[in-house]
Order: structure tokens, then sequence, then C-alpha cells
């Protein structure tokens, strides 16, 4: 969309250098675009554009490359690509570049040569996404509730490991849609989301069924979706994704989940959150903490077999792409779906590939 391009890079621009969205440079660039009668801005149509301004500010998130960068868009573009990540998206994907997640899957093999045990491990996903643009013929009202893109995501997420042969894990089958809606107040972006899911062990004897339904908002003035700046917007940035969720999985056959009942549903409401913190300037700039938390409460049977699940992760980006890394990560609790324990510390290389902002 040629104005969200135009006004994106302006804002970006004046939000590292500390000016207001009232510089008279950016108001010139966009008064064409809402100057609909061609008679100069009345009150009505200025008030729209600051509206407009401040709904991008929202938006205008952690990086000077919105600066470099072109970013052509017709209003009927899709973008679409190949992913290769560290697990299928916790939270959505549609926010903040489309990014499905900045994690590479891993691979590792170990060999004791004194006893001549191996162990190769494997966790990731790999999926296929495409995001469209709706709404093509806005009237500039930022009260309308409105439907602004919609994304789809779908792969196989995998976390598998062979010790001395014996292999185990999980597979999971997965296909989601995504929904970015805009409106004014507290939370001008909102994002929905809801996957299916088939997961079953990797003797493919366990049969596992689920549905999972999400909901993540961004805030302009509250530090909940949006990446916010820790040193006047020149080097380090945090950001905190929180989404509420409602999870539903019925288990055919457990198969080697032996935490999960057979001919049993499960109903998980709960809190999913992604937390960030990295640098885009400086001697951290190749350095990144991330931690990921998960609660999720059954409301059948009195709150047994809930989830408590934390990831904690560091990383070192080895090329100029960031498309490799050495990584560092602990995980703990039992996973979602499966209600897998979890103890386990990763350090090692990771890889990434793909993106959908093309």
């Amino acid at each position: 969309m040629r104005l969200r391009a135009i006004a994106t890079s302006a804002i970006v621009t004046l939000a590292f250098s500390n000016a207001t969205y009232a510089d008279a440079k950016l108001e010139e660039a966009l008064t064409p675009y809402f100057d609909l009668d061609r008679n100069g801005l009345d009150q009505r149509e200025k008030s729209a554009m600051i509206e407009h301004i401040k709904g991008l500010q929202a938006r205008a998130v952690h990086t000077v490359e919105f600066e470099r960068q072109e970013i052509k868009r017709s209003d009927d573009d899709w973008r679409y690509g190949l992913l290769l990540r560290d697990a299928y998206a916790t939270g959505v994907f549609l926010d903040s570049k489309e990014g499905i997640s900045d994690a590479g899957a891993l691979f590792s093999y170990t060999k004791n040569f004194r006893s001549g045990g191996e162990v190769f491990a494997a966790t990731g996903a790999l999926m296929f996404g495409a995001v469209g643009e709706l709404n093509r013929n806005f009237n500039g009202d930022y009260d309308v509730f409105r439907a602004t893109r919609v994304g789809f995501l779908g792969g196989v997420e995998f976390d598998t490991k062979w010790v001395n042969g014996q292999r185990g894990g999980s597979l999971a089958a997965r296909f989601g849609a995504e929904l970015e809606t805009a409106q004014g107040g507290l939370f001008p972006y909102q994002y929905w989301k809801m996957d299916g899911i088939y997961s079953t062990d990797f003797d493919g004897t366990a049969d596992v069924f689920s549905l999972e339904a999400r909901w993540m908002p961004i805030s302009d003035v509250l530090p909940i979706g949006k990446t916010w700046s820790l040193d006047g917007g020149r080097s380090a940035w945090l950001y905190f994704r929180p989404t509420l969720n409602l999870d539903y999985t019925y288990v055919g056959d457990n198969g080697q989940y032996a935490s999960l009942t057979p001919g049993s549903s499960y109903l998980w409401t709960g809190l999913k959150a992604d937390i960030a913190l990295f640098f885009t300037a400086g001697p951290l700039q190749r350095f990144s903490l991330n931690a990921k938390y998960i609660y999720m409460h059954n409301v059948i049977d009195d709150g047994s077999d809930s989830i408590n699940y934390g990831q904690v992760a560091a990383k070192y980006v080895l090329n100029d792409s960031g498309s490799t890394f050495l990584q560092a990560r602990y995980t703990y609790g039992n996973t979602p779906r499966t209600l897998q324990r979890k103890n386990e510390i990763y350090v090692g290389l990771t890889i990434l590939f793909g993106d959908l902002n093309r």
C-alpha cells in the first residue's frame, strides 16, 4: 500500500531523531493523501491525518532498516514463502514485518567415543506462509472497525531425538489462519488466529487432535505488542508480546505420550508470551536474549494437567543475513498438547531461512 510505505519511512526517521509527528515535512508528504477535495486540509481531514500518523507510530518498530528499504506493495499483493524456524509461531505473525520467529531450527549430533553412544536431535518447524492485504477501499475513518490483513501458515513441527538408534519425540501437522484488524482506542491493532493440529509420536501410534485460538493486541500507550526503545532509539530494544489463548485437545490414542489419557478431552485457557531484548547498533548488535512463557489452565478436571512451560535463550548471529547463529537455551516444563516433561539445555548451531516480507 503506497501510503503505508511512504508514511512508515517518514515516521521511523522522525522516531529516531526524537521529533514529533507534527513535523512540517511529514505533513507536507501526507497532505495530498488526506486532502480529498483538493482545497486544503479542513479540520476533519487534518484530524484524520494525525490519527493515521499516530497509528503508524504504534507500528514503527525496532530498526532503521525501514529507512533504507523500499516497500513496494500494491493493494492486492500477496507475499509468501517457505520457512524453517525453531517452532510454529507461539503468538501471531502478521505483526511487525510478518516475522514468524527469529529463532532457527536446531540439529545436533553427539558421540561418546568411550561408550560408543550416539545422540541425534532435531527440533523445529518447516512451514509455508502467505500474507495478503485487505481493506482496499479504506475511507479514512480510523474509528471504524476494519480488517486490514490476512495470513495463512501451515506445515510440520518436529521435536525428535535418536538415542543409539532408538527414536522418540513428537510430530505435528498444523494449519492456521490469522486476521489483523484495526480500530481506534487503546488497542488500535488486534490479531486473531485459529490453528488446527494433528499430533503423533514417532511410531505413529498416538492420535491427538487439537484446535487453538488466540488473540493479541498492540497498544499505543502500553508496552504490549509493540517494540520499545530502552535508550531513546539508539540501540537497545525490548518487546513483550502476550496472547490470550483457548486450546482444545482430544486424545484418540496416547501412544508414547504417557501423560495423556486415551479418550479424554482437555480445554486449556491462559497466557502465551514472548519477551525479547535485542540491539540494532554497537558491540552487542549481533547478540539477543529471548524468553518464552506459557501458562494454560485446564478448565476440565479442576485444573489438573495444566501447562507451565518456559524457555530462555541467548543467541549470537554469525552472518549478515541473520540466518545462522550460535544459540544457548534452557527449556523447562510440560509442553502444550502432549504434556511431555522438558528439563534440558541446548548449546549449538541453529539455522533459519525464508521470510514473508517480499
